[in-house]
């Protein structure tokens, strides 16, 4: 069964909670559907763990094409989101055409970061068209200037559940909330029509997205509010380890 807008909002209102994790090549894309995630995010994040790039500002839509080519040829099970890179929205007829290409390479929607109202103008410019998308809210990796949690007083908490209403009335696909207080993400789910996909938001949201290499442990470190759910860098190290004992001692059994 191909997993659609239509599915997340059936979960959402069934109170089946959505699982999504990013994926960008056949590894990431082929075991996260085959563990049954049902919503993949193509994302930015591809800049620092496939590239080595030191920001997300850094990857380009040619990456990122190619990211989502491969993910959707791979997991045509899923849903696929793919995230705009920096810069790729940045007139309304920008994310237009941006959009196409995406849409075009598979993608169910795109996903947008919302720091500004000229962010605000290309996500109207998109669903005026009807390009599915996605509303990225809370803490924006691209534009951010710290890590701290979004929305702790009641003035940014109103906000950011203004925002997501003025989001859901676009007719959004979902909105993803990232590093906001439990209740602000709670309240936001209440709020909407549109599943919210939480990272750091509480358990109170519609569902959850993490980081492939951050839930497998890949990495030494992971943010605070990810989750690793195995030490994956240290089970392929091990892998690794053996094999050149393997090489070393000319094919005896490793150890």
């Amino acid at each position: 069964m191909k997993h659609t807008a239509e599915t997340l909002l059936s979960m959402k209102k069934s109170g089946e909670p959505i699982a999504m994790a990013t994926a960008y090549d056949l590894l990431s894309a082929s075991l996260a559907q085959a563990a049954g995630v049902e919503t993949l995010l193509v994302g930015d994040s591809a800049a620092n763990v496939v590239f080595g790039l030191g920001s997300t500002t850094e990857i380009g839509m040619e990456e990122m094409l190619l990211c989502v080519r491969t993910v959707c040829r791979c997991a045509s099970g899923t849903y696929v989101a793919a995230d705009f890179p920096f810069g790729a929205d940045a007139t309304p007829e920008t994310a237009l055409a941006n959009a196409e290409r995406f849409l075009a390479a598979g993608a169910s929607s795109v996903k947008i970061e919302l720091p500004d109202e000229r962010a605000w103008k290309a996500l109207e410019a998109l669903r005026a068209r009807g390009i599915p998308a996605i509303a990225h809210l809370g803490l924006l990796p691209q534009t951010a200037r710290s890590r701290r949690q979004c929305a702790r007083t009641d003035a940014e908490a109103e906000a950011l559940l203004l925002a997501g209403a003025r989001a859901d009335s676009l007719g959004v696909d979902a909105v993803v909330v990232e590093h906001v207080p439990d209740a602000v993400g709670a309240s936001l789910a209440r709020s909407v029509k549109a599943p919210v996909i939480g990272i750091g938001a509480g358990s109170g949201t519609d569902g959850q997205v993490l980081v492939f290499h951050d839930l497998l442990g890949l990495f030494e470190k992971s943010p605070p509010f990810a989750p690793r759910f195995v030490e994956g860098r240290a089970l392929l190290a091990e892998g690794l380890r053996r094999y050149v004992e393997w090489v070393k001692t000319r094919g005896a059994s490793p150890r």
